[in-house]
């Protein structure tokens, strides 16, 4: 965070692949909004892409959605493909220290003080493979999973109670 000198930030995984136009869609819609959140495509070691099975529809998001969604466990988009105001990310103190679901918790931390839009334009392609840190089942082991996402919640939570709004300054 300390190297980001720009308006905006973006996640990105460092093996995934920015689609042509997701930065220029980030950034247009960060004209309107605290943060974004754009569709995705999972890449597969074939080849072969899906699309998310639930994402949203394109535009302004209803208040605490992702945050009752990940409540059920039921994310519907991938929150690696966050984009925000850089003062906003700094303001929340940018992304958990967990040992996973760092993005959740960004993503569910904006949520909690300030509007966002989902993009339903794919912006990135999400490399599914062996060796990436989800796909192992010390990942998914549920004390490990339960931990993490009580945290991102917790967090959310929290910032929710304050009352705190974000705004452009």
């Amino acid at each position: 965070m300390n190297r980001a000198a720009g308006e905006f930030v973006r996640c990105l995984d460092a093996d995934d692949v920015l689609l042509p136009g997701a930065l220029a869609r980030d950034i247009e819609c960060l004209h309107r909004v605290a943060w974004c959140v754009s569709a995705g495509l999972d890449l597969h070691p074939d080849g072969t892409t899906t699309p998310g099975p639930c994402d949203p529809p394109d535009g302004p998001l209803a208040e605490g959605r992702f945050y009752a969604e990940q409540e059920q466990d039921q994310l519907s988009v991938l929150a690696a493909n966050f984009a925000a105001h850089r003062g906003l990310v700094r303001a929340l103190g940018g992304w958990t220290a967990t040992t996973g679901a760092e993005t959740i918790g960004l993503l569910l931390a904006a949520e909690a003080i300030a509007a966002g839009e989902f993009i339903a334009e794919p912006s990135m392609l999400y490399r599914q493979h062996p060796a990436q840190t989800t796909a192992s089942s010390r990942y998914w082991a549920e004390d490990e999973h339960e931990t993490r996402i009580e945290a991102v919640l917790a967090r959310a939570r929290e910032i929710r109670a304050q009352g705190w709004r974000w705004r452009r300054v």
